[in-house]
């Protein structure tokens, strides 16, 4: 569906199957479609409905994503009865796929012990999803919120050291999500020091 409002002048669009390309922690399901011409300049957004695969697989972790150099970036999407749908401002190789590989999530400060001398020490933690993409993420200690930002470039979750730990024994508790609803916990037991400085 593309609106007479989204192109400038005529635009001779072209779709059919083409040959999906295998995605590291994705599986193809069923054909991959390509629109184009890939460079069509779009003023707006367009509608795309792909019709479910023949094997009927509608499964969680299935997504559409857009083919984007030599990788896939999923691409939001509505389910429908007959098909799945999305917008888009950009033509190009569309393929159902699906994700069942959870974010990976690693500690990277404090060290293993988690001796900390710090009340607001630093915490940094490594987290990448290769399938669908990270979606969302949360970290608490002891259950309470902790701010983290997300440096995407870096894969990196840092605190913002915004409260102050309590002192003694705690579980660090993060938890990591991504765009295909698979979901990674991981904890640490963290001792800050009863003489450590906020």
């Amino acid at each position: 569906d593309i609106p007479a409002e989204s192109v400038y002048g005529r635009l001779f669009v072209t779709a059919g199957t083409a040959v999906g390309v295998v995605a590291e922690e994705l599986t193809p399901i069923g054909p991959a479609y390509r629109i184009w011409p890939e460079s069509a300049p779009l003023r707006n957004g367009i509608t795309v409905s792909l019709p479910w695969p023949e094997s009927g697989d509608r499964g969680e972790g299935l997504g559409v994503y857009r083919k984007r150099g030599r990788s896939w970036r999923w691409v939001p999407a509505t389910r429908g009865g007959d098909s799945i749908r999305f917008e888009t401002s950009k033509l190009g190789t569309f393929q159902l796929m699906v994700d069942t590989t959870p974010p990976a999530v690693k500690f990277r400060a404090p060290s293993r012990s988690g001796a900390v001398r710090s009340r607001t020490p630093e915490i940094k933690i490594f987290i990448d999803d290769k399938g669908s993409g990270i979606s969302g993420w949360s970290a608490g200690y002891n259950g309470e919120w902790l701010l983290m930002v997300y440096d995407p470039e870096q894969d990196l979750l840092t605190w913002e050291r915004d409260v102050s730990l309590a002192s003694g024994s705690g579980e660090l508790l993060v938890r990591v999500t991504d765009n295909a609803g698979n979901e990674t916990v991981r904890s640490m037991q963290l001792t800050v020091d009863r003489k450590s400085v906020v």
